[in-house]
């Protein structure tokens, strides 16, 4: 797809020239798409293409506004309410907005092959769960072993460059994917503070059983529509005393 022009009104609906918005995002991308990727990078992109879509202003849902100050207060604003990565995950992966799930209307464009990738990333967001993933193992230069610790599953991921920024006994709030044929762990996780990991965890998996759950597979459900119960919960167990 061409880029706009500089001068160009940026078609993300903002009203500001293209030069003065999205111009230096979709040349980095350009510049990213130019070489060649790992499947990890390719995901990455393409749900930061999502994302973009959803927050445009012109695309925007006004009940994410809502979310926000219910989540933060009364004080934030939409934009800054977007760079709390699990909190935009939350409300653009998870659980209808206004009657509507977001990744439902978000349209597949460009070649066939592409649209279908596509398709089929927004599927294994609308399965995806937020949950706190343990770093059980690390082997450097390949990826490393996952363990959910509120459904008790546990996948390896084939990922050097993750392999390289993680440590084994490390508690994450993330989300796995499996794309296209193996897990992936979505580049927005969050690391829980060391010394109050294990408070966050026996929290949230307090929570998931006050709601009648067993700490299996059988929450993943309730978890894919609750994670921002999930990220309140843990973020205040871990937090400093």
């Amino acid at each position: 797809m061409a880029l706009p022009g500089r001068n160009d009104v940026c078609p993300c609906g903002s009203g500001k020239k293209y030069k003065k918005c999205h111009l230096e995002v979709d040349e980095a991308r350009s510049r990213t798409l130019a070489r060649p990727m790992t499947t990890a990078e390719w995901l990455d992109v393409n749900v930061g293409q999502i994302i973009d879509t959803l927050t445009r202003p012109a695309e925007r849902s006004p009940g994410l506004l809502t979310r926000a100050t219910d989540f933060f207060g009364r004080d934030v604003t939409f934009e800054s309410a977007m760079t709390d990565r699990l909190f935009r995950d939350a409300v653009l992966f998870d659980g209808p907005n206004d009657g509507t799930h977001l990744l439902e209307t978000v349209s597949d464009e460009g070649p066939a092959e592409m649209a279908d990738a596509r398709k089929n990333i927004r599927s294994e967001l609308l399965k995806s769960h937020l949950s706190i993933l343990e770093v059980k193992e690390v082997k450097r230069g390949e990826g490393l072993g996952l363990q959910d610790l509120l459904t008790g599953t546990e996948v390896y991921i084939h990922d050097p460059e993750l392999a390289a920024l993680l440590e084994p006994m490390e508690y994450l709030l993330g989300r796995v994917l499996r794309f296209p044929d193996r897990p992936l762990l979505l580049a927005s996780f969050e690391k829980l503070r060391f010394h109050g990991r294990k408070a966050a965890t026996a929290a949230v998996q307090a929570h998931v059983v006050q709601e009648g759950l067993e700490l299996d597979e059988t929450c993943a459900e309730w978890l894919s529509k609750s994670a921002l119960v999930v990220t309140r919960i843990a973020r205040a167990a871990a937090a400093p005393a």
